[in-house]
């Protein structure tokens, strides 16, 4: 059965010549600034989306502990903080984000 299961999930890539992700430029030229910065950038791009995602799940285990102790108060308010902080963490990424995007659009272009 595990068989079937790991030829249902790995198979169907390979019969349609599905390609991998490439996260990661290869850089041709010599390492100067602009490119150290377009591989930091490169490695930004794969790490943040992770910790947003991590800071959303963080959200929602704040939500799903608030709502699943509604009778007990100090775990309410237990939930209540890991809610506020995962939503300040969202706001703080995705602000920081938002401000190096800025910053690197506007110095090295597009």
């Amino acid at each position: 059965m595990k068989t079937i299961f790991y030829f249902s999930i790995f198979l169907p890539p390979v019969l349609t010549s599905a390609d991998t992700i490439k996260i990661f430029n290869t850089p041709n030229e010599d390492l100067n600034f602009t490119s150290f910065a377009n591989r930091i950038g490169d490695i930004a791009n794969v790490i943040i989306p992770f910790l947003i995602g991590v800071a959303f799940v963080v959200v929602i285990w704040g939500i799903f502990k608030y709502v699943m102790n509604a009778g007990d108060s100090e775990k309410v308010a237990e939930g209540r903080k890991v809610i506020l902080y995962g939503i300040i963490a969202l706001f703080l990424m995705l602000s920081f984000w938002g401000f190096v995007m800025i910053v690197s659009n506007s110095l090295f272009g597009e």
